[in-house]
């Protein structure tokens, strides 16, 4: 369809339309953003199916176990040597923009990119001199070791990659975030394919290498034409700003160990009281909760985080920002939910087969818990914009203590679905921690707006889901096709209104123009 028949359209739209220019702004921004993330990670996904069948076809199933093991052991030492600098140079990217010295940014840049040189560095060194016991621990054999010491100009490369993308994801250029990680996912999946199909189990490592490579060229290339090349050459300059991402980007790295360690945790406790089964029935749950809702996580991490970082300081324009981002989170993410919810025997029969039924009930307790998620993100964001490395801790303790504590109690009580239980109550007692700690720091409340569209969403929700546990199998499922389509109405209905036409994201106005 033509581009004037979309803006007869945009003309002759109702008036349910209308909004002050600012919000709609703000709202389209946040929309904007989603898509592109979205869309990239939706085609970085069928790029990763394709390249494991590929892969798995020419290795085997030994191969691929090979390939798997491999890539767990880069992706353990960069989580533990990067220290969680990509994540804080994100912060102190995004706050430099900020200041009216035009030398800030540049210095920022130059002490996250020597940070990342040498802790990728010391990651990749460490691996090399201890592959020996690596390769021990991980194949319980020696005969891998010069393939894991290979491994550490991987953990250098991938470090350096992750401190361009912080660099672009510091200045907000979402649009260009995306495109780096589409043509690097594009060239990679090639790569690693001729690689592999040449060199076979010895392609391995250096496919994994050129990965990460590929990821850092692309990436670098994308920042060209940015204020980043400025003579800042201040030694104790420098050193401060180093010393200051590694002591934010520690609180980072430890979140994300209490998550890699409840998750690692949970599963022992299945094993042990209730067999190998059940720990499979819960990562397929767990993986099918998760995977919608991901493009909604990765948009908040990749604009919304910079973006609150620029007006932390500013409580009333922040506390704008939160409202605005949980509500186009929730507006984008609660049809999905409603539909894994009511659909969710199906999904786990395309996604598995019928011998994974057991992990039903599962998935549905998961989905609650990922609804709470994108309640509670986009508020916790508050804590990290703000740097607050004992808040930022605190609260992602508590959650794993709060998810191990119950999950050790809900599995004895309940069984398997206990562990899916558990982690919905988590996120009830991360919720509540959050909110509290984030009205003291800032006085952030929700609007009313948020209450409406959120009290809707509960309603539905909440029908859906105990229509699936006490009403029967054909009735639960004609009622979470209404409230799926009902939601899906009222979203498209809603972000119209808050958005615009005029701000909606040109890929979605032809859809626009076809329900008129």
């Amino acid at each position: 369809m033509s581009s004037q028949n979309i803006k007869q359209d945009e003309a002759s739209a109702p008036a349910l339309l209308s909004a002050p220019p600012a919000t709609r702004g703000s709202y389209g921004q946040i929309l904007k953003s989603s898509v592109l993330i979205g869309s990239s990670s939706a085609i970085n996904i069928l790029l990763g199916i394709v390249r494991t069948k590929i892969v798995a076809v020419i290795l085997g199933p030994a191969g691929f176990g090979l390939h798997g093991l491999f890539n767990s052991i880069m992706e353990l030492v960069v989580s533990i040597a990067g220290l969680g600098v990509s994540s804080s140079g994100v912060r102190e990217v995004a706050a430099a923009r900020e200041s009216s010295d035009c030398t800030v940014v540049p210095k920022t840049v130059k002490a996250l990119r020597r940070t990342c040189w040498i802790l990728g560095g010391l990651g990749g060194a460490s691996l090399m001199v201890f592959a020996s016991y690596f390769s021990r621990l991980t194949f319980n054999s020696p005969d891998y070791q010069w393939g894991v010491a290979l491994l550490g100009s991987a953990v250098f490369l991938r470090m350096l990659a992750n401190g361009e993308s912080a660099i672009l994801q510091g200045f907000r250029r979402i649009g260009d975030l995306s495109r780096s990680s589409i043509y690097a996912g594009l060239i990679s999946t090639f790569g690693t394919i001729v690689v592999v199909f040449y060199w076979r189990e010895a392609g391995i490592v250096p496919a994994i290498a050129l990965t990460a490579a590929v990821s850092a060229v692309v990436t670098r290339w994308y920042l060209r034409g940015l204020p980043l090349h400025m003579d800042v050459s201040d030694r104790e300059d420098t050193l401060r700003r180093m010393r200051s991402l590694i002591h934010l980007g520690v609180a980072f790295m430890a979140s994300g160990l209490v998550a890699m360690a409840s998750a690692y945790v949970i599963r022992i406790m299945l094993t042990s009281e209730l067999g190998l089964d059940a720990a499979g029935y819960y990562h397929a749950a767990w993986t099918i909760g998760g995977l919608y809702l991901g493009f909604v996580f990765q948009a908040m991490g990749a604009d919304f985080y910079p973006r609150l970082t620029s007006v932390a300081q500013n409580h009333e324009e922040a506390n704008r920002l939160v409202n605005e981002q949980a509500m186009i989170s929730l507006l984008l993410g609660g049809p999905g939910i409603l539909a894994t919810i009511a659909c969710s025997p199906f999904v786990i029969a395309l996604f598995y087969s019928e011998k994974f039924a057991s992990a039903v009930p599962m998935l549905r307790w998961i989905c609650l818990g990922m609804a709470l998620r994108v309640v509670t993100w986009p508020v916790g964001f508050m804590i990290i914009a703000k740097a607050r490395r004992d808040l930022i801790v605190f609260t992602e303790v508590a959650w794993g203590f709060a998810h191990l504590s119950s999950a050790w109690v809900c599995i004895k009580l309940f069984g398997l679905n206990g562990a899916a239980f558990a982690f919905f109550f988590s996120y009830v007692v991360h919720g509540l921690l959050v909110y509290y700690l984030v009205r003291r720091i800032s006085g952030f409340k929700w609007s009313s707006e948020y209450i409406i569209v959120g009290s809707v969403y509960s309603i539905l929700v909440v029908t859906v889901f105990f229509a699936t546990f006490f009403v029967p199998v054909l009735s639960a499922s004609i009622i979470g096709i209404a409230a799926c389509i009902i939601a899906s109405l009222y979203s498209f209905r809603m972000l119209l209104k808050l958005v615009g036409v005029a701000n909606i994201p040109s890929s979605l106005k032809r859809v626009l123009v076809l329900f008129r």
